[in-house]
């Protein structure tokens, strides 16, 4: 009587590892590679045969002709191994320092007093690629004088790769918006 009823459950366990652990994954593998392959790809950018990154991570920029991505610690190294929050708290000394030294640098670069504050403030993760688009309009000056391109050129690069969210505004996915101005410096060259 154990022994069939050991044997049933064994029955059904392996029946539900089969299920779960490899038909429905390679269902969903399955439908996803036909129907979002470039997503389900992992969004890479391509140059030539060589990936330089992925639209589903921010990689920070050096250089005043990038959109920069919100600040993190990542950004500090360039390894997206090191992301991740400060977690410095409120009042900590070290925090308000950095909020003045950001807004300090954009004002200087930008000539600009109109700070978003998602420039000031650091991301959690600090792989979103995503800013507002407030943020990137306010950055399409600076590029534009520094690639020696009309402002209307990169506010319709702005335009294409932008989105509007379920809730709030339009965002801007910056990691694929300066792989594209790599791209437009290459035709013009």
């Amino acid at each position: 009587m154990i022994m069939r009823e050991l044997r049933s459950c064994l029955a059904v366990f392996a029946m539900l590892a089969i299920l779960t652990g490899v038909a429905y994954p390679a269902l969903i593998w399955s439908a996803a590679q036909s129907l979002f392959p470039w997503r389900a790809g992992g969004s890479l950018l391509r140059h030539g045969d060589k990936i330089i990154g992925s639209a589903l991570i921010g990689l920070p920029q050096a250089g005043p002709g990038y959109f920069y991505l919100r600040p993190s610690n990542m950004a500090f190294s360039g390894d997206i191994a090191v992301s991740g929050a400060s977690n410095l708290q409120y009042g900590h000394g070290a925090l308000g320092a950095s909020l003045i030294d950001r807004a300090g640098a954009w004002r200087q670069e930008h000539n600009s007093h109109n700070i978003p504050l998602e420039m000031l403030s650091a991301s959690a993760s600090g792989l979103d690629p995503h800013i507002s688009f407030v943020s990137a309009e306010l950055q399409s000056r600076r590029i534009a004088e520094y690639r020696g391109v009309d402002q209307d050129t990169i506010k319709r690069l702005i335009d294409k790769h932008s989105s509007q969210r379920i809730l709030g505004g339009r965002i801007v996915n910056a990691a694929a918006l300066n792989f594209e101005l790599d791209k437009m410096n290459e035709t013009d060259d």
